[in-house]
C-alpha cells in the first residue's frame, strides 16, 4: 500500500479546515493549523511534510509571509497558496518570497483541490530523488577529491577526521537545515592550505614562528578555500560557511567585515568551534573537559547554544563509550586503523616527510603506505598510537 502524503494545511477559517480533514483524509495524511504561527509550530514539530497549502487571507499572518518563512526553513516542502484575490501584487510576492508551485482560487471543488495537493507531491518526490542524487554525487567526489589532497597535504588535512565524526555525531541535535552542506565544509575548510608555498605550510603546520605577511596568508587561508569551492556548481552555501569558519561570534578574525553573532552562517559557528576543539585537544593536549572549560573562558568567541550542545553531546558519547588509555605500537601497515595517528614522522628511502607526526590515519592513506611498504620504499613498521577501552 502506498503510503500517504503528508499535507499541511493552513486556514483561519475553522469550518474550512473541519470541512478539508473530513473529505481530503482517506487520501492524504492531513494536519491542520489555523495561523501561520500555528503552522511553523506544525511544520517544526510534525514535519517534514511534503506539501504545504495555506490561504492568503489571514489576520495575523498572511499566506505570502507564511510561506516565505517555510521556503527558507523547509525549502523541499513544496508551497500551495489559496487566495480569492486578484491583486496582481500578492501573486508576484507569492513566487518571489514564497516560492509557490501553485495558486488555487477558492472557493474550490475538493477534488480539484485534492489534484493540485497529489501534483505538488510529485513535484516534492522529484525534488527528493534529485536531492539525494546531488549530495550522494556530490558527497562521494568530494571525498576523492579530499582524499588526494590529504596525500599532498597530510598536514592540512589530518584534523579533519575528527570534525568530521564530531559534526556527525551533532548533526541530529542541532536545528541546521542541510545536513549534507555541513558534511561537505567538514571535508573542505582546509582546502586552502593547496595555495600555500610548501616551505611556508611546513613551517605554519610545525608550529614555527612566521612573519607578518606570511602570517596573513596563513589567516586568509579560508578565503582561497572559498574560492575553490565556488567553482564547484550549487556548493555557494559551503562556500560561504567555510569561507566565515574561522570568524568568531563576537565578529572578530578573518574576515574583516560586519558580520557577526547569528549573522555568521551556521555551518560557520559550528565549524569554529569544532577547529578550536580540535586545535586545543590534538596540538595543546588536552582533554574534552580541559578544551571546554577553556572555551567557556572565552565564551565571546562562540555560539554559546551550539557550544553547550557541543559539550553536552561529545562529553555524553565520551562517557558512554567508557573510559580510554591511549596505547602507542609499532605496526605493519596491513595492521594499522582509521584514526590511528601518527607518532613519527614516515619518510622514504631518501629521507623526505611522507606523513608528518600527528597525522590522523584515513583509509586511502593505510592503502598507500600498504603499497609502499610492499614495494620496499617504507620501513616495514608504522609508528602510532591509538585509544583503547580500558577494560
Amino acid at each position: 500500500m502506498a503510503e500517504k502524503i503528508k499535507v499541511l494545511f493552513v486556514d483561519d477559517d475553522t469550518n474550512l479546515l473541519s470541512a478539508a480533514k473530513r473529505l481530503l483524509r482517506k487520501e492524504i495524511d492531513l494536519y491542520i493549523a489555523a495561523s501561520g504561527e500555528e503552522a511553523l509550530h506544525s511544520l517544526e514539530k510534525n514535519g517534514p511534510f511534503s506539501v504545504l497549502v495555506s490561504d492568503q487571507n489571514m489576520p495575523s499572518m498572511k499566506g505570502v509571509t507564511l510561506l516565505g518563512e517555510a521556503s527558507k526553513r523547509w525549502p523541499s516542502t513544496v508551497r500551495i497558496m489559496l487566495t480569492g484575490n486578484d491583486d496582481q501584487e500578492t501573486a508576484i510576492s507569492a513566487v518571489n518570497d514564497g516560492h509557490v508551485y501553485r495558486f488555487v482560487r477558492k472557493p474550490c471543488q475538493p477534488a480539484n483541490l485534492l489534484a493540485a495537493i497529489k501534483e505538488g507531491a510529485q513535484h516534492h518526490a522529484l525534488l527528493m530523488r534529485e536531492k539525494t542524487l546531488l549530495e550522494q554525487t556530490l558527497s562521494g567526489s568530494v571525498k576523492v577529491l579530499t582524499d588526494m589532497l590529504s596525500l599532498a597535504k597530510p598536514d592540512a588535512f589530518k584534523k579533519t577526521a575528527r570534525v568530521q565524526k564530531w559534526a556527525k555525531a551533532l548533526a541530529p541535535h542541532l536545528d541546521i537545515a542541510a545536513g549534507w552542506e555541513t558534511n561537505l565544509a567538514t571535508m573542505l575548510y582546509p582546502i586552502g592550505a593547496i595555495t600555500l608555498p610548501d616551505s611556508l605550510a611546513a613551517r605554519h603546520y610545525a608550529g614555527d614562528a612566521l612573519g607578518h605577511e606570511e602570517q596573513r596568508l596563513i589567516e586568509a587561508m579560508p578565503e582561497a578555500a572559498r574560492d575553490l569551492i565556488h567553482n564547484i556548481p550549487r556548493l555557494d552555501g559551503v562556500a560561504k560557511a567555510v569561507y566565515y569558519s574561522r570568524k568568531a561570534y563576537d565578529g572578530s578574525g578573518f574576515p574583516l567585515d560586519d558580520v557577526k553573532g547569528d549573522d555568521l552562517p551556521a555551518v560557520s559557528r559550528l565549524l569554529k568551534i569544532l577547529i578550536d576543539l580540535v586545535d586545543l585537544t590534538k596540538d595543546h593536549n588536552k582533554d574534552l573537559e580541559e578544551a571546554f572549560a577553556q572555551m567557556d573562558e572565552q565564551s565571546h568567541l562562540y555560539d554559546n547554544g551550539i557550544l553547550q550542545i557541543t559539550r553536552r553531546i561529545l562529553l555524553s558519547q565520551d562517557e558512554y563509550d567508557g573510559p580510554k588509555i591511549q596505547v602507542f605500537e609499532h605496526l605493519a601497515a596491513a595492521h594499522l586503523h582509521e584514526g590511528d595517528m601518527i607518532m613519527k614522522p614516515i619518510k622514504d628511502k631518501q629521507g623526505r616527510i611522507l606523513l608528518a607526526s600527528g597525522a590522523e590515519l584515513s583509509s586511502i592513506l593505510i592503502k598507500r603506505l600498504k603499497a609502499m611498504q610492499e614495494a620496499g620504499l617504507i620501513e616495514e613498521e608504522v609508528h602510532i598510537s591509538r585509544w583503547k577501552n580500558a577494560s
